[in-house]
């Protein structure tokens, strides 16, 4: 249908998608930009917790931008897309 406008709540969760990929890859970026210690992240994976992430938190950085971009259509299927 022509002259469909994107709706709030629409409009809102891909925003907050959005801001979520752009936080994780600047995170991403910053933990891969020095050798330096920046969290204190457990030493190995079977001594992560929830309040004390894993060594290999880059990585799980990636794969969780990965799935966010791979299912940013799915959007579509929840809302009617815009077709101003």
């Amino acid at each position: 249908m022509l002259g469909v406008q994107s709706g709030w709540d629409r409009t809102d969760l891909m925003a907050s998608a959005r801001k979520e990929i752009d936080t994780m890859v600047n995170l991403k970026r910053l933990l891969e930009s020095t050798t330096d210690p920046i969290l204190d992240l457990a030493p190995t994976p079977a001594e992560e917790t929830i309040m004390r992430l894993g060594p290999n938190v880059a990585a799980q950085l990636k794969h969780k931008i990965d799935v966010m971009n791979a299912h940013w259509r799915d959007y579509n299927r929840l809302f009617t897309v815009p077709n101003p």
